[in-house]
């Protein structure tokens, strides 16, 4: 008699190689003896091309991520790791062309949905790369969940769920959910620590409002910066250029002297200014001394509100003239007010006091420049890598011990003739959410421009600065706070 071998029924699973990806196939049949059963388990040639290609591209994915790192262009990650999603998609569509015209219906539903789905995330990737972790989040999701309808409803078997599972999809899924796991502990943590803050300053706040006629003067004082804010409207404050001159004649290009023949370069004048969508400024060949200057400086004392200064170098070279400057500024200010300075000992200097003696200015701890490392965080965190939103780099802060001398102060700086004050952040105005918008912290904040012969001269009239008038109380725990 024959003996017979059990090779298949209609439990067994069929495992195919692992070359480029494990598929695993079931079948339901009815076999009978002597009955002669052909099965073609070869993958499909597409299924082959996506596997490999996809791989190909997960690779040059990664190393070109490795490579940006390398040459520290940040920029260009997420537009490389949304190629590699793009182009994941395109071998999507080949697959679903072609199973479409095949009329294969399971593998028509995986290409179709993994296409749509790599391309949404590839655009997600661009406009959305603050969303990270829930874009990769998401993604996790829906290969297992693509994989699940894969097996009961084409499959027809529970059980297959565990055979086709998603390796690739469960690494996305753990992966960002210890990103979002991390991130909310983290915030936890902040969220601690700012509320102990909160408490403090509410404690140094309420005590402020005890102070003699402290009310009456935060009116006064509320009326005066809500003055100001209602001048400068609702314009974006930002660093900005002088305005050009423009003159509309002959067109020439410089030789390099002071009077010498022009000779510019049309195309180069116009490229570069029409970019900025300006009317074509011309140096001509009558242009000498004093009037070249003037082409060439711009107009003094007047801000193009549509040239914004995109140089982080530009705004240090202005800020470091612009430092001593505004350091004789807040003395006058703070003269003209009460006012005191940070101490290196810790404590603070009446200015009135410190001026007469020479050993207690020099105690004074004045305000430095913003670092460049701090800047250029403060940038692409806040910003969105827009520099002319930068206004602190020159900053100083002047500190009071009444909210009627910090009105006094700020008064002084209204009628200085050489200051044009740009904006005012009132946050001592008791309908500011100090505990919603600056974790309790409570102060006057200006952004000012000195407008001076000396300032025109050195061309950084234009530039914005940061004056800080703030109670002290809430200056010796902010000291306290970021020590």
């Amino acid at each position: 008699a024959d003996e017979w071998t059990l090779v298949l029924n209609q439990d067994t699973q069929v495992h195919w190689g692992e070359y480029l990806y494990s598929f695993n196939e079931s079948y339901s049949l009815t076999l009978e003896r002597r009955q002669l059963v052909e099965f073609d388990i070869r993958p499909h040639w597409v299924q082959v091309l996506m596997a490999s290609c996809i791989n190909v591209a997960m690779v040059l994915t990664g190393g070109g991520i490795v490579v940006a790192a390398f040459y520290k262009k940040n920029s260009w990650g997420k537009y490389i790791f949304a190629a590699g999603f793009w182009s994941f998609s395109v071998f999507y569509l080949l697959g679903t062309v072609v199973f479409s015209v095949e009329k294969n219906s399971r593998e028509l539903f995986s290409s179709l949905c993994y296409f749509v789905w790599n391309l949404g995330v590839g655009f997600a990737m661009v406009f959305q790369e603050r969303r990270l972790t829930w874009i990769l989040f998401f993604t996790g999701v829906f290969y297992h969940i693509v994989k699940i309808a894969d097996s009961f409803g084409f499959q027809g078997d529970a059980d297959m769920i565990f055979a086709n599972f998603e390796i690739n999809g469960s690494i996305i899924l753990i992966l960002s959910l210890y990103v979002w796991l991390r991130r909310a502990y983290t915030l936890r943590g902040a969220h601690r620590m700012v509320n102990e803050d909160c408490g403090r300053y509410d404690v140094v706040w309420h005590n402020v409002l005890k102070q003699t006629d402290a009310l009456e003067g935060l009116e006064r004082l509320r009326v005066l910066t809500d003055s100001i804010t209602k001048k400068a409207g609702s314009k974006v404050c930002r660093q900005c250029n002088r305005m050009q001159e423009e003159r509309p004649q002959g067109l020439g290009s410089w030789d390099g002297s002071k009077s010498g023949t022009f000779e510019l370069q049309s195309a180069l004048i116009r490229s570069s200014l029409s970019r900025a969508g300006r009317t074509l400024h011309v140096v001509t060949r009558d242009m000498k001394g004093d009037n070249l200057e003037s082409f060439l400086m711009g107009l003094p004392g007047v801000v193009d509100t549509d040239s914004p200064i995109m140089s982080l170098d530009q705004l240090y070279a202005q800020a470091t003239g612009m430092h001593p400057i505004l350091l004789k500024k807040i003395q006058d200010w703070a003269m003209a007010s009460r006012g005191l300075f940070f101490s290196s000992s810790g404590g603070f200097v009446q200015w009135d006091t410190a001026s007469q003696h020479r050993e207690a200015a020099r105690t004074i701890k004045w305000g430095a420049l913003k670092s460049p490392a701090r800047a250029i965080e403060k940038v692409l965190r806040v910003y969105a890598g827009d520099v002319s939103r930068l206004m602190d780099i020159c900053r100083q802060a002047i500190v009071f011990n009444h909210v009627s001398d910090l009105e006094a102060c700020m008064r002084a700086v209204l009628a200085d003739k050489d200051v044009i004050v740009e904006r005012v952040k009132n946050r001592l105005d008791p309908r500011y959410d100090a505990n919603l918008e600056s974790a309790g912290y409570r102060d006057v904040l200006l952004n000012v421009r000195v407008d001076t012969e000396l300032t025109r001269a050195l061309g950084i009239e234009t530039h914005l600065c940061e004056v800080q008038l703030i109670i002290r109380e809430f200056a010796g725990l902010k000291k306290r706070v970021c020590v």
